[in-house]
């Protein structure tokens, strides 16, 4: 569901980490052309949000890809580092560079959101509905070539909560 032409800002929001990490590993790949680690190497640049300045990232996000047409910046756990600097570069980002903030939850109310809401592709990762969970299980035993049946799939569902990476992880011994 990111096939469009690749954004220069990405806000990752929500508390299904491992939907966050899926997006992250598909931004990448369309970043950096596969088998191409050394692209990797020099332009992928990992920040925590929590150890960490606005202008160490607008910074960063600032950096010529070297040997690549884009360069990446991630920072996580992203709740408190929108402030003017950074509200500039956001209005202003460096088209060589992709963005990818990373957070569990945003206040909508702050004009900071409404800034990103504005000039960034905002991707809302919420824990899936039960349902959804089921189907997930599904979806993910046919992609390794296996079949389960419904009433597992609730069973899984039912004994797992909501926790998708444990699920993954039990789903992982039985494929």
């Amino acid at each position: 569901h990111m096939k469009a032409k690749l954004q220069n800002i990405y806000v990752l929001i929500g508390e299904e980490e491992l939907l966050k990490e899926e997006a992250l590993k598909e931004l990448k790949n369309r970043c950096f052309e596969t088998g191409n680690e050394s692209s990797l190497t020099f332009n992928l640049v990992t920040l925590d949000g929590e150890n960490t300045t606005s202008s160490k990232v607008v910074q960063e996000a600032q950096q010529l890809p070297f040997m690549n047409k884009k360069s990446m910046v991630v920072v996580n756990k992203d709740e408190s580092i929108l402030v003017d600097i950074f509200i500039n570069y956001i209005e202003h980002p460096t088209d060589t560079t992709c963005l990818v903030l990373q957070m569990r939850k945003s206040d909508k109310r702050l004009s900071a959101y409404h800034t990103l809401k504005n000039n960034a592709k905002i991707i809302e990762f919420n824990q899936l509905k039960r349902e959804n969970l089921i189907n997930w299980i599904q979806q993910y035993i046919h992609n390794n070539n296996k079949k389960i049946s419904h009433k597992n799939a609730t069973y899984i569902t039912n004994i797992m909560e909501n926790n998708l990476s444990g699920i993954q992880q039990e789903l992982n011994k039985l494929i």
